[in-house]
């Protein structure tokens, strides 16, 4: 945590800088690693990256389907890697997690916003699959962006560096998921001799902060760097009244956890009946120090976000988890009698937290 003084430098700065932004340039679909260098300017706050192109759909005399995964088309993007000037991994999440970010401190695509009956929906968002027709190709658009947070929120540099001082570059380094195949993973399912290809441009903007050099740098709030980790758990426990339960990493203050489940190929928050009972956090491995029934926890989201999330999510702000105040820190999900994990299953944690690593490019006194 940060101390007082620590606070107010970084209150300061945040007051007295002024957001500035950078284009990365276009980088054409299906090179499988686009790949984006970072300029060296001011403190970084987050890079938004951006989709647009097309999805064609072509079919023989006898027209087969086309299905989109529920994590269409955010999941073009597939498990990429954002690393600052000397190597750190401070991010490492699909285009799904960074939507499903997106979604929790509310911003992003809102499936549901009026903007999206708006004529220049086409422009910002647009993931809706063409009708096939037999013995020919139709097209239709695929727009959508997301953001790859550097800071820990906007608005502040806590959890970012400062890149103007550093000797190397940043990097984002992405990887497009294969189009077409049989597991959630990808972005479509095809039946029948039907083929579905996709093409268009990654667009990058990089944002950073830039203060006069008359304002102190907050190097404390930069001595923590702010994670966003995908974590892939056990998936064994995925069964009727079984206990998954993700194991999270310790030297960290947790200040968001989201949990995605998915049985029988789909998100299993968005079904109708969800098959989860309660949640439990575990630490030291003893009794849960907080338990929550689902219902509970979907009551106290549509409360406080006026909103549905297809995912498990979890907020400590406002009581982040001391790194020093725990051995273990564990999340676990008891499913119901009726649970199925089906053909295709998978559990994963998705962790945004502050963390102090061994090589970071800011050391107070140093």
């Amino acid at each position: 945590m940060l101390t007082q003084s620590g606070l107010a430098i970084l209150a300061n700065y945040n007051r007295s800088a002024t957001e500035r932004s950078v284009l990365l340039g276009n980088i054409a679909y299906g090179s499988k690693l686009p790949t984006f260098d970072m300029p060296n300017a001011g403190i970084p706050t987050r890079v938004q990256i951006s989709f647009s192109g097309k999805v064609e759909v072509t079919n023989t005399a006898t027209t087969g389907t086309v299905t989109a995964s529920p994590f269409w088309p955010f999941n073009l993007l597939g498990l990429s890697t954002f690393r600052d000037p000397v190597g750190n991994v401070r991010i490492f999440a699909d285009g799904n997690d960074l939507y499903w970010r997106d979604l929790s401190i509310m911003v992003g695509a809102d499936l549901k916003s009026p903007l999206h009956t708006e004529n220049y929906q086409s422009q910002v968002f647009s993931a809706t699959l063409p009708t096939g027709v037999a013995s020919a190709t139709v097209t239709s658009a695929v727009n959508f962006s997301v953001n790859l947070p550097i800071s820990l929120a906007g608005g502040t540099v806590q959890g970012s560096y400062a890149a103007a001082i550093a000797d190397t570059q940043a990097q984002f380094i992405g990887l497009e998921n294969a189009v077409v195949g049989d597991n959630i993973l990808s972005p479509l399912q095809v039946t029948g001799k039907t083929t579905a290809t996709v093409s268009g441009t990654w667009n990058g903007v990089y944002y950073y902060m830039d203060a006069p050099a008359s304002v102190p740098v907050p190097l404390e709030a930069l001595s923590l760097y702010h994670e966003l980790y995908h974590q892939q758990a056990d998936k064994s426990n995925l069964a009727s009244n079984g206990k998954p339960k993700q194991n999270l990493l310790t030297a960290r203050e947790y200040y968001r956890i989201i949990v995605g489940m998915v049985a029988n190929n789909k998100n299993v928050l968005t079904q109708t009946n969800v098959p989860i009972s309660q949640l439990d956090f575990i630490v030291n491995g003893g009794t849960p120090t907080k338990t929550e029934r689902f219902r509970d926890m979907a009551y106290a989201h549509l409360r406080k976000y006026l909103s549905n999330f297809p995912f498990l999510y979890w907020d400590f702000a406002n009581n982040p988890w001391d790194a020093s105040g725990f051995g273990s820190l564990a999340v676990e999900e008891t499913l119901s009698s009726s649970f199925s994990s089906g053909t295709v299953s998978q559990i994963w944690t998705l962790r945004d937290c502050l963390y102090a690593p061994t090589n970071n490019l800011v050391k107070i006194g140093g």
